[in-house]
């Protein structure tokens, strides 16, 4: 990604602290750029998942400014949509169709509900189909399995065709192959769609696989590392001298 892009999403200088606790984030200034994929990575308790709220817009910061393409962010937006690892987010009374179509039954605005409906449906089945669940568009979340979830998520994720999709250690909990699969469905989504991610991952192999950029949290702060590898789904070799190379700057800055 052109290091000329202007930033999509900016952090500057923020601070941030649970009432009663340390500090968790202590003058974090990063940015993502237009269809970039960026991941962050540190220690447990390092502040990963508190930064994704602070960009989610679920949390505030104590100091500093964190602003994306339409101002200071202070709440969430449409534009920046969040993707937990429990894939309990979606509603288990709807089918996956319905699932994915539920930010278009959200529109509070009757008018544009009403004129988006046909367009919301071509959409919906577009994304399930992206996704690879057009044969499981009627089934209910209960017959799905792990992967086939986390699917539904990032096909309902997209529906509002956000700026910015911020992800929480999505594939945690699932199998390495059904995991690979997922992350090549990440990359082949970035190069169709253009959308930008902000990635949260303590798997490095996982940060480098999929990543132009990793943001090591450290106790000495934040160090900024440019992958240079090309990507794209099983572009990566992560048994090659590089890849291996980058896996043991990363351990190591977050060892030190």
């Amino acid at each position: 990604m052109s290091s000329l892009s202007p930033d999509i999403l900016s952090f500057s200088g923020v601070d941030f602290e649970y009432p009663g606790y340390p500090p968790v984030i202590k003058g974090f200034s990063a940015g993502l750029k237009e269809g970039e994929i960026v991941c962050v990575t540190g220690a447990s308790g390092c502040g990963k998942s508190t930064l994704l709220n602070l960009a989610g817009g679920f949390l505030l910061p104590g100091s500093g400014v964190i602003t994306d393409r339409h101002g200071q962010v202070s709440a969430p937006s449409p534009s920046r949509v969040m993707v937990f690892q429990d894939s309990a987010q979606l509603f288990t009374w709807l089918t996956v169709r319905n699932n994915v179509l539920f930010p278009f039954h959200a529109l509070t605005d009757r008018k544009e509900k009403k004129s988006g409906h046909a367009d919301a449906g071509k959409r919906a089945e577009s994304l399930l189909e992206i996704v690879g669940l057009s044969d499981a568009a009627d089934l209910y979340p209960a017959q799905l399995s792990g992967g086939m979830k986390q699917r539904a998520v990032i096909a309902r994720a997209l529906a509002s065709d956000p700026e910015i999709l911020l992800l929480d250690e999505p594939f945690t909990a699932l199998d390495a192959p059904t995991r690979r699969g997922l992350q090549d469905l990440l990359l082949d989504l970035n190069s169709r769609l253009g959308t930008s991610m902000l990635f949260v991952t303590h798997d490095i192999r996982e940060a480098v696989y999929l990543a132009d950029r990793v943001l090591i949290i450290t106790e000495k702060g934040v160090e900024q590392l440019e992958v240079g590898l090309e990507r794209g789904p099983g572009k990566r070799d992560e048994f090659s001298d590089e890849f291996v190379r980058i896996e043991r700057r990363i351990f190591a800055a977050i060892q030190s």
